[in-house]
């Protein structure tokens, strides 16, 4: 009971946060820098975080604008023989290797729908979806204090 009065040591289940705390217990300096320090960490790692996210969903965006280009030209029936067309199939081709054998492909008068090229697309984003959201879930700190499922009031 005497240690709650001087406010000199802080109860190991009270934590007190860098941008507030109700000041009535743990008014050490050392405990705030303290503090300060892990919300640094923590703002961190969420920064860091968040800009592997970022590089996921540019990988993935850019792989699903090559796939779309690859789409577009055999719809519309382009060259094979063309530079820029050989680069795009080459490229997708490795991506969409698992993917060919899925459908048929219709054509008519040149043009091509490469039905399983739509589905390769989906599948990336669902990936990239998925992938998102497990970091998000497991590498995410939870709140060190406050509401939540099931928190008490």
């Amino acid at each position: 009971m005497s240690e709650e009065k001087s406010g000199s040591q802080q109860p190991s289940g009270v934590r007190r946060t860098a941008g507030g705390g109700n000041g009535t217990r743990g008014s050490g300096s050392g405990q705030e820098d303290r503090t300060a320090s892990e919300s640094t960490k923590a703002w961190s790692r969420r920064e860091r975080l968040a800009k592997v996210m970022q590089i996921i969903w540019l990988v993935t965006s850019i792989l699903e604008v090559l796939i779309g280009i690859r789409v577009l030209l055999k719809l519309l029936g382009a060259n094979p023989q063309a530079g820029f067309a050989q680069f795009i199939y080459g490229i997708t081709a490795v991506f969409l290797a698992p993917f060919l054998a899925l459908f048929p492909a219709p054509s008519a008068n040149g043009s091509v729908l490469e039905i399983s090229s739509l589905v390769a697309m989906l599948v990336y984003a669902l990936i990239a979806w998925g992938v998102v959201c497990i970091m998000w879930v497991s590498l995410e700190e939870p709140p060190r204090s406050g509401g939540g499922p099931g928190a008490s009031a």
